[in-house]
């Protein structure tokens, strides 16, 4: 993993963490800590059983989480920076004490392995969810299991939590099964059977408007969550849904189907702005909702305008097939990772090429920013951080 800051030509840290690849890194909320997970099959006893907490400044190891019979498959931070949170494929999820390095507690209800953790906006709960359609809800504060959402078919292995903290998208089911549940009273709100195919894609606007979720077979629904009554059904008609992603107004939807063409539709009036046709391996909304900018083989990344006909703007330099593209969450900065190991910054406005990072030894495939976008991180499959 290597971490960057101000995008200067000085890479700030990096780390040859895990001996099998990285498959999540997080920040602290701080930014001044950096806990990351390596391994390649999360159900493989003999892989990386570890997650590791780290300096972000100095990379220097601070504690290492050890306790997890298999891989750890996902990470997050509380936000008050005063737990972690570990998923694993022993079908387990543990809370640890990030100063102490000392494990607090392990829920053991799950009877699958567990794909997907985070915390409530508040930090007071975790959600977890994997194989066998079940999602939880734990209290952080009296370690103990407050709801258990169960009814999606499958593996039901996603899960969204609104921007409130009231509702929790449980997808990923068979036959179009999604549920929304209300965290608090632990009920189904709403059953998101109109779905054709098996639930892909999950994903709330940033102000808790708007709900979108895909399937596989090319079809978007996208609910007012103001309204019960508007649910507006989105073609894509290609292929299933792999990305959904908000502008940060929530007015404008991206939707990434992978293969063959990338849609962007108005939120408020349900109509398509446009359909830009192409393979696509990495895909960001600009923050504003103006532009997308797309990535594909051979290093190709193009920025589009998501209202008119336009062809923005090239970023140049990426060899690989475009593994990972993200804004910075004030607009100015386009990152982007290649298979290659290549990770380059652009002036998102102008195209320019600002720096250029190599990542030696395996292509880039995780890209994340601090919210101030002073920091950006990523990990990549050679086990390093950065």
């Amino acid at each position: 993993v290597r971490i960057w800051t101000g995008f200067g030509a000085k890479l700030k840290t990096a780390i040859d963490a895990h001996r099998m690849g990285v498959v999540d890194v997080v920040f602290s909320p701080d930014g001044l800590r950096v806990v990351s997970a390596g391994g390649q099959d999360p159900l493989d006893p003999g892989g990386d059983e570890q997650a590791i907490l780290w300096n972000a400044v100095s990379a220097k190891r601070l504690k290492t989480l050890e306790g997890h019979e298999r891989g750890v498959t996902r990470i997050a931070y509380s936000p008050d920076g005063k737990l972690i949170a570990t998923a694993s494929g022993d079908r387990t999820v543990r809370l640890w004490d990030p100063q102490r390095g000392r494990e607090l507690r392990r829920f053991t209800q799950h009877t699958q392995p567990v794909f997907a953790v985070d915390f409530s906006p508040d930090g007071r709960h975790v959600i977890s969810a994997g194989r066998g359609g079940t999602a939880r809800l734990w209290d952080t504060t009296t370690m103990t299991e407050v709801r258990r959402f169960q009814g999606v078919s499958g593996h039901g292995g996603g899960i969204a939590l609104s921007p409130d903290d009231r509702m929790l998208v449980h997808a990923g089911g068979v036959g179009g099964q999604a549920l929304v549940w209300d965290v608090r009273r632990g009920r189904p709100v709403d059953v998101l059977a109109k779905h054709e195919g098996h639930v892909t894609a999950a994903a709330f606007s940033r102000d808790g408007r708007w709900l979108a979720t895909g399937d596989d077979a090319s079809t978007i629904l996208l609910r007012n969550r103001q309204d019960a009554a508007q649910v507006r059904t989105l073609r894509s008609n290609h292929t299933d849904v792999v990305g959904l992603e908000f502008s940060t107004d929530g007015a404008i939807l991206a939707a990434n189907s992978g293969t063959r063409v990338t849609h962007v539709w108005d939120t408020a009036t349900g109509s398509e702005l446009r359909q830009i046709p192409g393979r696509v391996w990495g895909m960001s909304l600009a923050p504003d909702g103006s532009e997308v900018v797309l990535g594909g083989a051979g290093g190709h990344v193009t920025a589009w305008a998501t209202r008119t006909p336009e062809r923005m703007r090239a970023y140049a330099g990426l060899t690989g097939s475009v593994s990972c593209l993200r804004h910075s969450p004030d607009g100015r900065w386009l990152v982007g990772g290649d298979t290659n190991g290549l990770l380059l910054v652009w002036n998102a406005q102008s195209g320019e090429e600002v720096h250029r990072l190599p990542q030696p030894g395996a292509g880039v495939w995780q890209l994340r920013f601090l919210p101030d976008s002073t920091h950006a991180f990523v990990g990549n499959r050679d086990a390093g951080i950065g």
